[in-house]
């Protein structure tokens, strides 16, 4: 085991994924990124039909495209849901696959995705369990002291709720590694995962707090450069959609489509990248930080034991029993 991993290389890790694997990154974020446009689709024409039945539309007449708009909404999100874990596993493969190449983008549906699924299952259970169990201890603790009178009973509702937060965040960053070991070692890496991260715990709560900071940045950006290009570009009248919305006469057919579908086609590809991005942030840099820690030396460049391991994998896929392929 090594002694730590080093931050600035695992935060590298999605920079570096990008460069070497650009079109990858663009298929993770489109396959993100279709279920969204689908209920953006569907809203639309289900706002197209509450208002072709007229403002005196009846309830009864309402009500079942209401339903139909939220079954089909709720389907694409758990498509979306399984899509997100399928591209975290083909993430994680290819940021521990330094240097390889693989066909359809890193992208399976093998093992190493069902394993993936069970563990993330089984942790968030875990850190959700370990949350009611906190509230419940927190909750009658804070009772009892709450006789004390003001303001200590404040004081000390304060140290309590801070006292599970820090127990919640500790408990997370300990189980961050759990995930990417199960896919370096192909197998349930509980022990593995929780080893790797012994030690570990205020390097990883820099390498979160970084990556938050990182992400935020790059979406206020974007969003910005969003609003500006829209506002200048005379494709969003924000006063009259606002007093739309606030009158409740909004409706499809008050949108400029001639002049809205050139621009949400022209920014297709490049939002489907930035998902495909935030996917590759949230998920390299610990991946990073698990081949670092499992190999005994921070790197971010092949070497012997890289190309020792990406042959192993290879040949391992390659030689894989049809059994290991759901």
């Amino acid at each position: 085991m090594t002694q730590g991993f080093s931050i600035n290389q695992a935060l590298a890790a999605p920079f570096h994924l990008v460069r070497r694997q650009p079109l990858a990154v663009f298929v993770w974020g489109l396959l993100i990124l279709l279920p969204s446009v689908a209920s953006i689709a569907l809203s639309f024409a289900m706002m197209g039909d509450i208002a072709m039945l007229g403002p005196d539309a009846a309830p009864d007449a309402v009500l079942p495209r209401m339903m139909q708009f939220q079954a089909a909404s709720m389907l694409l999100s758990l498509l979306q849901m399984a899509a997100s874990l399928v591209i975290a596993t083909a993430v994680i493969r290819a940021t521990l696959s330094i240097g390889r190449r693989e066909a359809f983008f890193f992208l399976r549906l093998s093992m190493d995705e069902l394993r993936y699924v069970v563990v993330a299952i089984a942790t968030f259970g875990g850190i959700y369990i370990a949350m009611i169990v906190l509230m419940l201890v927190g909750g009658t603790a804070g009772l009892a002291l709450w006789m004390v009178g003001e303001p200590w009973n404040w004081v000390a509702a304060f140290v309590i709720a801070l006292v599970c937060i820090v127990a919640l965040l500790l408990a997370l960053l300990r189980v961050s590694l759990i995930a990417p070991a199960t896919i370096l070692y192909r197998d349930f890496a509980f022990k593995q995962g929780w080893a790797l991260a012994r030690g570990q715990v205020l390097k990883l709560l820099g390498l979160a707090l970084l990556i938050a900071l990182i992400g935020i940045v790059i979406w206020s950006i974007v969003a910005a450069v969003v609003v500006f290009g829209l506002t200048i570009g005379g494709v969003v009248d924000w006063a009259g959609l606002g007093e739309a919305f606030e009158n409740e006469t909004w409706t499809p057919a008050l949108i400029d489509w001639p002049t809205v579908l050139p621009w949400a086609i022209a920014s297709t590809l490049p939002l489907a990248f930035l998902c495909g991005f935030w996917a590759v942030l949230g998920s390299a840099p610990f991946a990073s930080a698990t081949r670092q820690l499992a190999d005994g030396a921070p790197h971010d460049l092949p070497n012997a034991q890289d190309a020792a391991m990406a042959d192993t994998l290879e040949s391992t896929d390659t030689a894989s029993s049809p059994g290991d392929t759901l």
